[in-house]
């Protein structure tokens, strides 16, 4: 396994005064491009997990950086784990959609994040409890546990059934204290992480030369791209994780149908905001099948600031509007020229609008194919 400081690099967040620094993870496909036989964070983390808690199959994923790593550690822990077509495990992730009332789930602060207000879908929660033993938090980086305390406090106090329940936290990065970890073990809550480091704030908060905003897009076309609708269930929600997987699978199928690969060498998967597992599967599938060179990352809320210094993570960065909600903005970061983009997202009514900013942010890098494949 690789050192931390080889897969870690620090960016500085654009106007966050809670926190100044942005730990960027270059192979976890969300601000940085990757190649997806890279990204192996996940399963090497849910079998890490596996090994110490072999009764746990119930996962919940942290939006919007974590879910690809937490789907992959849910199917790793997955039951029986030697029978693929035999899995059984529940799959849900947390999320800032306002997609159901708020009386169905548990709300709750990331306090130093740029969107602070998540939520958890907790209806019918209890019927899924057979599944498991302990209860699996998937985060990639853990620093003082508070999100995760506030979670779990929130958890227990409106389902019973979870009071004596233990918690695991699986993490990418774990920065915990040693009284940190005391103080998680004397409440039932333990942790599982491929990297353990004893880095402070101090020693994150860097200051970078010649910074500067995410750019923003004025020259919008008037024609509005196409898309095509897919089938991808719905992770805010509980889900089957086999029925998941093979869902995203099937997404293969339905790009194959529509998508000439002929003379393609680099072809950009993109995601959009908390579904980033569909656009990586589907790239490592069809990289295998076409043999060209797949590369995946994500639109994100995460404001962050971009420069052209050479050792600096971001070195482009534009602000766009979200598929999922015209007013909201997102942004993308480290662009160049592909061959082809194909862009999945489970938003099911994109703004043309939104669209066409993304539209033209690829093709301000040269991209012309640029193909949109949309949740129905």
């Amino acid at each position: 396994m690789k050192n931390p400081n080889e897969i870690i690099e620090i960016a500085n967040r654009y106007n966050n005064r809670k926190r100044s620094y942005l730990l960027v993870n270059k192979i976890q496909a969300k601000h940085i491009p990757t190649r997806p036989q890279d990204i192996k964070l996940g399963v090497s983390l849910g079998r890490k997990i596996r090994e110490e808690y072999p009764n746990a199959h119930f996962v919940i994923g942290f939006a919007e950086t974590a879910t690809a790593i937490a789907t992959d550690v849910a199917w790793e822990v997955s039951t029986p784990a030697e029978d693929v077509y035999d899995r059984q495990g529940i799959y849900i992730n947390t999320t800032r959609e306002n997609f159901v009332p708020e009386s169905d789930c548990i709300c709750f602060k990331e306090e130093h994040s740029h969107a602070v207000n998540q939520k958890l879908y907790i209806k019918n929660f209890t019927e899924y409890l057979k599944y498991t033993e302990e209860i699996i938090l998937i985060d990639d980086e853990i620093s003082t546990g508070k999100t995760l305390f506030n979670i779990i406090q929130e958890l227990r106090d409106k389902i019973h059934e979870l009071a004596d329940r233990k918690f695991v936290v699986g993490s990418v990065i774990n920065r915990l204290t040693p009284e940190r970890r005391e103080f998680f073990d004397q409440n039932d809550i333990y942790f599982v992480s491929l990297y353990d480091v004893q880095w402070t704030d101090e020693m994150l908060e860097k200051d970078f030369k010649n910074l500067s905003a995410p750019s923003e897009i004025s020259d919008i076309p008037d024609k509005l791209p196409d898309f095509i609708r897919i089938a991808i269930p719905d992770a805010r929600y509980f889900v089957d994780i086999f029925d998941y997987i093979m869902a995203c699978t099937n997404i293969v199928d339905v790009i194959e149908e529509n998508v000439n690969f002929s003379d393609c060498k680099d072809v950009l998967f993109l995601g959009t905001e908390e579904c980033m597992y569909p656009s990586i599967l589907t790239a490592n599938l069809l990289e295998q099948r076409f043999g060209f060179n797949a590369y995946c990352h994500s639109t994100t809320r995460s404001p962050v600031c971009i420069s052209n210094e050479e050792d600096y993570p971001m070195q482009n960065g534009y602000k766009i509007c979200s598929l999922y909600d015209v007013n909201r903005v997102n942004y993308i970061y480290n662009l160049r020229k592909y061959d082809m983009a194909i862009i999945i997202s489970d938003a099911k009514n994109p703004d043309p609008k939104a669209l066409a900013m993304l539209d033209a942010v690829l093709a301000k890098h040269g991209i012309e194919k640029i193909l949109y494949f949309m949740g129905e």
